[in-house]
Order: C-alpha cells, then sequence, then structure tokens
C-alpha cells in the first residue's frame, strides 16, 4: 500500500484550489491532517471548509467573510490583505451560476440516487437555461457564441466540468455541475438572485 500524502502535500494542494471527495488520496490526506491544517491555516486567518455531504473541500479567507459568518474575526486594530483571490464573475457567468444552484437543489429535492447525487447535464440543457434571458438578442450567431462564452466561464471557475463529448454533435458535450457552487452561491444569495429573476421575467411577460 502507498504511503499517505504529507502534510505539506495536501496543505499546498488545498492552496492551489478545492479538493473533491473523488480524489481519493487527497481526500484522504485531507481526513488524516485536517487538525494541523486548521491550525496551520488559521493562523493565517484561513478558515477550512469541508463539506463532507457535499463532497468538497476548500480554503476560504476570513478577511472576505461577513462578520457574522466569520467565527474568528480579524481585530480593528490590523487590517490584512486578503490572501486567496476571488474573481468577479460577469453577469452572464452569474446567471449560469444561479441557475445551476437552482438545479442542483431540484435534482437534491427529487432523491435522484441513480447518478450518485451528481448532477450531469449536456451543453444544449445549459443553452435552455440561458436562452429565456437573453430572448433580446435576436442575431442567431451573436446569441450562440455568448451562450458558448457564458458556458466556457462557468467552467473556467471549476463549477462545471466536462465528462463527455459526442463527436459531429456538439450540443450533447456533457458537463458535470461541481456542488462547490454552493459555497460561492448561498441560501441568501440564491433568494436575492432568485427574485430579481423573478422581477425580470415578470416584467418581460406584461411588457
Amino acid at each position: 500500500m502507498p504511503a499517505g500524502l504529507s502534510f505539506a502535500h495536501i496543505a499546498r494542494r488545498l492552496l492551489r484550489g478545492p479538493i473533491y471527495s473523488d480524489q481519493d488520496r487527497d481526500w484522504q490526506a485531507l481526513a488524516e491532517h485536517l487538525p494541523a491544517l486548521q491550525s496551520y491555516f488559521g493562523k493565517l486567518e484561513l478558515r477550512v471548509r469541508l463539506q463532507n455531504t457535499d463532497g468538497y473541500a476548500l480554503l476560504e479567507d476570513a478577511v472576505l467573510l461577513t462578520d457574522e459568518d466569520d467565527a474568528d474575526p480579524v481585530g480593528p486594530t490590523e487590517q490584512l490583505p486578503p490572501l486567496l483571490r476571488r474573481d468577479k464573475l460577469s453577469y452572464d457567468v452569474t446567471l449560469l451560476c444561479v441557475l445551476l444552484r437552482q438545479r442542483l437543489d431540484d435534482h437534491d429535492a427529487a432523491g435522484t440516487a441513480s447518478s450518485g447525487g451528481r448532477l450531469y447535464l449536456t451543453q444544449q440543457d445549459l443553452f435552455d437555461l440561458l436562452n429565456p434571458f437573453f430572448k433580446e438578442d435576436t442575431n442567431q450567431v451573436r446569441r450562440t457564441a455568448r451562450l458558448k462564452k457564458s458556458v466556457d466561464g462557468t467552467v473556467a471557475q471549476g463549477f462545471l466540468v466536462q465528462t463527455q463529448t459526442y463527436a459531429g454533435e456538439e450540443g450533447r458535450i456533457k458537463y458535470e455541475v461541481k456542488r462547490i457552487l454552493k459555497a460561492r452561491i448561498d441560501n441568501d444569495a440564491l433568494e436575492r438572485f432568485q427574485q430579481q429573476l423573478s422581477d425580470y421575467l415578470g416584467a418581460d411577460t406584461t411588457a
């Protein structure tokens, strides 16, 4: 049996990005070194967020957390610079992320155990989610390019992972929706976006 991964390895791995439960060796090492990781990163005002149910772990920067979410806030006498970069999402990518978060909730509520709890969507499924919000763009070529850019941007953020392609049938490219999306769009943010989307669709139908 190969030796377990070292503390240094898994600490560096967390600094690079999320760890998922299907990454067996990394996930096992995370569990083995978790107390030491929490202590180490805590000194840097970073928090190890572990979600066993959704199968992911990541670092959160206490400097970027709100007061109510931050269990160990930075004192008022010292303002630390953010350590982890958090990219600003474009409107289209944010919109797709919100729609995907809704689909994740619906998927969980349906209890679709056959997929192991994972949500898979084709490229066409993603286009169908976005299309109602892109109706004002009547140029089909430009609209398709915008749809693809939205999907590519979501992939770049790690919220979608391409899992399968079909030669000659681009719309059937298959993606997995990663549950780490829940860490970026929490329930409060989802409710705000849902209200905004509802207002937008309502205004559109009454126009």
